[in-house]
């Protein structure tokens, strides 16, 4: 029997890994009244309210550990996460192209467009001789979506990450006539 004296030949040991993630997240709210005759007797509300939200957590870890008791073997760990987390929302409430009359009451006309990302990477890397980790996130609220090759190069050399698309929150009245007995709001 050999007693267990450590590993005597260099060992050499290598980890990858990498996570790529997409979330994409598109959704629009509307309240209206159009083309439409409104006779009310209490209070009329046209309410839009839009709440998109991404909750992202990505987790990656690589380790890599070789070599011999002498120091002798290479050990390498490279690790790379790329993240793109979009929301394209809109909320509209409108009244447009129509007659409306409250005889007692109030009219209200709303919309509240709260989206949002809350996006978290943990990103670990170690090796007992070389590691590499490389970390690109992407969070946009109202930007088309884009080729993540080319919205890493945008980022890095600082130019136009690309097209807006506003997240939208309209609240109006158009082209209508209004008899109101209380208060009007938008």
């Amino acid at each position: 029997t050999i007693p267990n004296i450590g590993n005597v030949t260099s060992s050499d040991s290598q980890a990858f890994g990498g996570i790529v993630v997409r979330n994409d997240l598109r959704s629009s709210v509307q309240s209206y009244i159009q083309y439409a005759t409104i006779n009310a007797t209490g209070d009329i509300k046209i309410t839009a309210e839009e709440s998109a939200t991404i909750n992202a957590n990505d987790k990656s870890t690589v380790t890599s550990s070789g070599g011999s008791a002498y120091g002798t073997g290479k050990s390498d760990a490279v690790n790379g996460i790329i993240a793109t987390n979009l929301v394209l929302s809109k909320a509209n409430a409108f009244i447009a192209d129509s007659d409306v009359t409250t005889t007692a009451g109030d009219l209200t006309v709303d919309a509240k467009n709260t989206s949002a990302i809350d996006a978290t990477i943990n990103s670990s890397t170690s090796s007992g001789d070389k590691a590499i980790g490389v970390t690109l996130a992407f969070n946009t609220i109202g930007w088309e979506a884009q080729n993540i090759l080319f919205k890493a190069l945008d980022a890095l050399l600082g130019t136009s990450i690309g097209n807006e698309q506003p997240a939208e929150t309209k609240a109006y009245i158009e082209d209508t006539t209004l008899n109101i007995a209380g208060n009007v709001s938008v």
